[in-house]
């Protein structure tokens, strides 16, 4: 999950000028591994929530609980989910605090319990990645606004300096012109 603050969002995992201010995303993250690893590397703020499982739900209360203290206490302004499962746990959540965008990087059917799960609550806005995640997209919430934002990938200079041939891409993109959803 994504948490943006400022009138400009970005998915570039450094610092933006905007104005007069200063900007970067932060990530929420329910497990430690991989992808906080790295995210922490490019000095991204991350914030774990918690280990989330479905068949305990004291653990969905609990990552609930502090990401809803992590949005008050930072004052951000949108929350992204990147997937279902993730607008399915925090979906309710977030939506109840600040607006709510899913960005979709694949398409969904809606015909899994988590995927049918995540459309009860409806984001203030869908972002797809190509024209073919839209369609399914626009299927899955047929009133909410949409946009399609295709992102360049560029491969980081740790990945040609890296003799293992570490695979680190960086998406480069901007949101700066989507529609309001405030």
């Amino acid at each position: 999950m994504t948490l943006a603050k400022g009138q400009c969002l970005s998915a570039e995992m450094e610092s933006l000028e905007i104005g007069n201010s200063k900007m970067k995303p932060h990530f929420a993250l329910c497990f430690a591994g991989r992808l906080s690893e790295e995210l922490r590397s490019q000095k991204v703020p991350v914030h774990l929530l918690g280990n989330v499982r479905f068949s305990n739900i004291l653990t969905v209360w609990r990552s609930q609980q502090k990401l809803k203290e992590l949005i008050n206490r930072k004052n951000f302004d949108v929350v992204i989910c990147h997937a279902c499962w993730s607008r399915a746990i925090f979906g309710g959540v977030a939506k109840a605090l600040k607006p709510l965008v899913f960005w979709c990087h694949d398409a969904i059917l809606g015909d899994r319990w988590l995927e049918r799960f995540a459309k009860l609550v409806k984001p203030n806005l869908a972002i797809a990645n190509s024209e073919y995640t839209l369609r399914f997209l626009q299927e899955f919430y047929p009133n909410v606004p949409t946009h399609i934002l295709f992102y360049p990938v560029y491969p980081s200079p740790i990945m040609h300096k890296s003799p293992q041939g570490i695979f680190n891409l960086l998406a480069h993109s901007k949101i700066c012109e989507l529609p309001h959803i405030a």
